[in-house]
């Protein structure tokens, strides 16, 4: 793998590059070709008490899990906090949709624009649009997963404690009937969480 930041003035990028290959022995069934990947980028701009970023990733994903290669990206321990709804935005990060940066072997393509504002010294609002995607088909055909509404404030009550809330709802999309028994219409989940957290 690989990766880079560069900044410039007010603006900032950050990047990484994953590859993974190899093979998987199995000595029950077939042996296994890994070929998986993920890229990663973020570009924003600081103008003044507000923070405007871009974050997008594609994880691969794997077409036909029937065959003898694996081409999706495979996790071992990685955290993501880029949506509430589906990975560890939340603030009980205990109950979320899926641990790793992808949806089953389909892999991830995702899109977001972040808007931070500094409210004071003590308090940061903000909010973000996201849009997701499978990198290939679900069992249902489907690849869009919905449009994700994220909110959320901060505010700290003495300098190492924080008191913070946010939310997310999803405007879900065909790619979630594959989660939904009989593949009927999903809803839209909505999930609001909060904490307190002392810093030391």
């Amino acid at each position: 793998g690989a990766e880079g930041n560069f900044t410039a003035g007010e603006l900032f990028v950050n990047w990484d590059l994953i590859y993974q290959g190899g093979s998987i022995d199995n000595n029950v069934m077939s042996d296994y070709d890994v070929q998986g990947y993920l890229l990663h980028a973020d570009v924003g701009m600081n103008l003044g008490k507000v923070r405007l970023t871009y974050t997008t990733w594609y994880a691969s994903g794997d077409d036909d899990s029937s065959d003898d290669e694996i081409n999706n990206f495979l996790s071992t321990d990685v955290d993501r906090a880029d949506s509430i709804i589906f990975f560890e935005g939340g603030y009980t990060d205990d109950d979320y949709f899926t641990e790793a940066p992808y949806i089953l072997d389909k892999g991830l393509y995702l899109n977001k624009i972040a808007v931070d504002y500094k409210t004071s010294d003590q308090t940061t609002v903000g909010g973000a649009l996201l849009y997701l995607m499978t990198a290939e088909d679900l069992a249902n055909g489907e690849d869009t997963l919905g449009t994700e509404i994220d909110a959320y404030i901060s505010h700290k009550l003495y300098p190492n404690v924080e008191v913070a809330l946010n939310a997310g709802y999803l405007i879900a999309d065909d790619g979630m009937r594959n989660f939904v028994a009989g593949n009927e219409d999903p809803e839209n989940p909505f999930r609001i969480t909060s904490r307190i957290r002392y810093k030391f």
